[in-house]
């Protein structure tokens, strides 16, 4: 390679990361938008998948220190949240988020059921006493 070619791939480089930089940080936006979204409405239940691009890695929604938020993970590993994870992870997140958002919905009403079973439950035991 002469040092014109090499010049020339390195120009095409520097472009092609400032580029990349720049469109990783608006998919950095949109998942703390995401992620904020749902914070605002009062989502707290965790959710996992695993990744199909990754192994050993997951992504889904959980609490990282005191705020929930869009999280990664992997194999053992403690949540972080996934505008720290691996671009390859964030890209695959983002193309399963409807599949995420329906398990969350899911677990949700779920977890509702069960609370407002809980609460018959103990009405019926406090009306007995």
């Amino acid at each position: 390679m002469t040092s014109q070619q090499l010049q020339s791939e390195m120009d095409r480089l520097q472009e092609v990361a400032v580029a990349l930089e720049a469109r990783t940080e608006d998919l950095n936006d949109l998942i703390e938008q995401l992620a904020y979204r749902l914070d605002e409405a009062g989502v707290s239940v965790t959710a996992w998948i695993d990744s199909d691009v990754m192994p050993g890695w997951k992504f889904g929604y959980a609490k990282v220190g005191d705020e929930w938020t869009l999280a990664a993970r992997k194999s053992r590993g403690g949540p972080l949240p996934l505008t720290n994870a691996p671009r390859k992870l964030r890209l695959a997140a983002m193309g399963r988020i409807g599949e995420l958002i329906r398990i969350l919905a899911d677990k949700s009403q779920k977890f509702l059921a069960d609370v407002e079973q809980a609460a018959k439950i103990t009405e019926r035991s406090i009306e007995e006493v």
